[in-house]
Formats: C-alpha cells, structure tokens, sequence
C-alpha cells in the first residue's frame, strides 16, 4: 500500500476545497452563489469560436507550441512596450493560467530557504484603498444651512438637478485643440490635395495567373482586398461585421470566388486584426500576420521611408512611429476609446 509523502501530509487543506460543499449546500436552499474563485465565465462563448470548432476541417488538434504562439507573444511585447518594459517574444511564455504563471515565475525567482513575505488578505488590498479613502472630513461652504457634520451626499434626483449647473461651464483641465480647418477653402484644399493620393487598381475579369488575399477581421468591421502581382487593387470590400464576422467573411469569399476567371488563383491568403487566428482555423487562411506591421508594410508600400502612422481603429488608435524600415514606438489609447471610429461613426450618424 503506498504511503501518502511528507509533503501531502504537511500541505494544508484548499480553502475552495473546503467552502465548496457549503456552497453546494447554499444552492439546494435556493440561495445565489456567484463563484468567484476560478475565474469561470458566465457569459455565452462568442458564436464564431464555437462555429470555428464545429466546423473546422483538421483531423488532428495538435497541441500549441509550448511557449505559445508567435504572433500573440509579438503582440504581448507591444503591449508591454507602452509601459516602458521591453521585451522580446523570445522573453514570453504562455501559461495555461494565472496560478502556473505565478508557479514558473516563483521556481525561476526562489531557492530554497529564501523568505517570502506574503501580506494577510492582500486580495483585499484594492478594496481596502478604496475604503481608506472613503474617510475623509467635508468642509462645505454652500448651501449655508449645510456643515461638516450633517453632510450627505446628494440623491440621484438631486445629482441630476445638479448637472444642469455644468451647462456653458469651462473646464480649465481641457486642452482644447485647434479646428483641422478653420474656413471652407482650408477644406476644399485638403480635399482635393487628398483625392491626388490614391491607389492603383486593375480590373479583376481582365486579371490572369496568382493574385493575393489579404483578410482583415477588425472589432467593428471586415475588410478583404484582393491585389494582382503588381500590387494593384482588382478587388475590395468593406462592412460592418455585426458581431458575426466569420459569418460575414464565408459569404464574402463565396462571392469572391463567384467573381474570379477560370485562370486566376488565390496564390496567398493572409489574416490580420483582432480576429486574426480566429480567420486562420475558420477560413484555412494560410498565415496571419501582426496588425501594426501590417499597417506599416502597407503605409511603406505608398510612402516609400514613412515615418509616422495614425490608425483610427473600431475600438482604438494606435500610433506607430518608424525609423529606418522598422517600428520604433506604438502608443494605442486602449483606455478611452471616445477618438475611435465606431464613436465618430456613431456621432457623424446622429447628426
């Protein structure tokens, strides 16, 4: 009979494990438990990542590279960018969750007899600065019959009512820019300086031999565009996704398809975006490429040695600045996405 090891006997119960059969007994009374220890989610599994796994045409679902794949670490290394901590692909690896990350990183970091400080309730950490700073002393000086010690704060019908106080008031803290034009010529002038820049294009039914896919499955919208060996445009497309793109993008390509001469091939296919491996297991798209290298390969492409790029993407920007043939900075505004395009969209169709 095997024994359990020293360690078994020594490592202590699991507090999910022990409040586990209370929770289960909540449930039979008919009480509300919302699990928050695992992370497990709550909401529906997007329709496209089902759909991709319903249909996908593999015979085999070989595993993931261990250290995870390429194109998200080169994202990840853009992300950590922004916070000034450069890193290389090479310098990540992904984890199956949170708890193996923190595991790796304790057996690369500790030996043996080290002192590790652990703070008592140290999840609580955030909530309690947010408590902490909930104490504090009001000094009011309006309305007069109001003092320190009988404040309250304003109900929600009272808070409204407020508002209409911030009606013409200016707000020191903005910067406000200047307008992009300030009179109708400025306009007609960029207008007609920007209408000289534009693509070349061919015709798809005059078209012959190799032409090249490229698929881009933003967080609004789908485009596709299709470029003969000269780089020229024969065919393109635009639209909303409404949340479905996968959906959208089969239609798409059967209609693509429906278009093509009989001695005309699709000799490469290439994904991008936000549903970049999403195209890549739904579509057998052959490869996907890194959003912000792609938009700078083609920004190059028109402006040979560009060096500044804006996107105004669905959901973000990004800003990339290159010098000599590479990338050497991106800014992307994640956390206010009111300059993005599904805002401006939105605004421009409200007025």
């Amino acid at each position: 009979m095997p024994k359990i090891s020293i360690r078994g006997h020594e490592m202590p119960e699991s507090p999910i494990r022990k409040l586990a059969p209370l929770a289960a007994e909540a449930k039979q009374r008919g009480i509300k438990v919302y699990h928050l220890n695992i992370g497990q989610p709550d909401l529906p599994t997007p329709k496209e990542g089902l759909n991709a796994l319903k249909n996908i045409d593999r015979d085999i679902l070989e595993y993931s590279p261990s250290q995870g794949y390429l194109s998200y670490r080169e994202r990840l290394v853009g992300y950590y960018r922004k916070y000034n901590i450069n890193v290389t692909a090479d310098d990540i690896i992904i984890t199956s969750g949170g708890s193996e990350a923190v595991l790796f990183s304790f057996m690369a970091c500790l030996n043996p007899g080290d002192e590790i400080i652990v703070p008592e309730d140290s999840q609580l950490f955030v909530a309690s600065g947010c408590a902490f700073g909930a104490e504090r002393k009001f000094t009011v000086v309006e309305p007069v019959e109001t003092t320190a010690d009988n404040f309250k704060f304003p109900t929600i019908t009272e808070f409204r009512e407020n508002l209409k106080n911030l009606v013409g008031a200016e707000v020191s803290e903005v910067q406000r820019l200047e307008p992009l034009f300030k009179n109708q010529a400025e306009l007609d002038e960029f207008e007609v300086r920007h209408s000289e820049q534009k693509a070349k294009r061919g015709d798809l039914k005059k078209t012959h031999g190799p032409v090249f896919l490229g698929l881009d499955s933003g967080s609004t919208t789908t485009k596709a565009c299709l470029i003969d060996k000269d780089g020229r445009i024969i065919w393109d497309f635009y639209a909303h996704n409404q949340g479905n793109p996968v959906e959208l993008a089969v239609q798409v390509l059967k209609d693509l398809y429906a278009q093509l001469p009989e001695d005309v091939y699709i000799a490469r296919a290439v994904s991008t975006g936000y549903g970049e491996a999403l195209f890549q297991a739904a579509l057998g798209v052959d490869s996907g490429e890194v959003e912000t290298i792609t938009h700078f390969r083609a920004a190059n492409f028109f402006v040979p040695g560009v060096e500044f790029l804006l996107d105004s993407g669905g959901q973000d920007m990004k800003c990339l600045r290159m010098k000599d043939g590479a990338i050497v900075s991106i800014q992307l505004n994640e956390a206010c996405s009111s300059g993005c395009g599904s805002f401006l969209e939105n605004f421009a169709s409200s007025l």
